[in-house]
């Protein structure tokens, strides 16, 4: 059995559409005449206020280029000076090349001495 399928033959009727356009109309104007009412704090003018900063609080960078590049350049002067951490006790400050070529050459007191790490991959034993 084969049900027969039919289709709408006419058009909405243009009186429906008026009043389904009217309908919209009124709710879009409504709403915020009703809001108003509901929430009448909304209708007091208000001047715009600044935020309150506190002292001492972060302050946005003008330039975030230039403080970078100046936090940087102060960054590489420091890891590449010598000079006295606490004299009393003979701590000093070497370049961080200067360091690892020491280390480099020296090692770490307390590690084994002998291979490095280089042939100890090429011999295939890791610790």
């Amino acid at each position: 059995m084969t049900e027969r399928v039919d289709f709408e033959r006419t058009d909405a009727p243009p009186s429906l559409l008026a009043k389904l356009a009217a309908g919209v109309a009124a709710f879009v104007i409504a709403v915020p005449l009703v809001m108003m009412l509901i929430y009448p704090q909304t209708r007091q003018p208000r001047a715009p206020r600044l935020p309150d900063i506190a002292a001492g609080a972060a302050v946005l960078e003008v330039n975030p280029r230039a403080k970078l590049a100046q936090f940087d350049k102060a960054d590489t002067t420091a890891i590449a000076r010598y000079g006295w951490i606490d004299r009393d006790h003979g701590v000093v400050q070497i370049p961080v090349t200067r360091a690892m070529e020491l280390l480099a050459q020296r090692g770490l007191p307390g590690w084994p001495a002998g291979s490095s790490g280089k042939d100890q991959l090429q011999s295939g034993s890791r610790h």
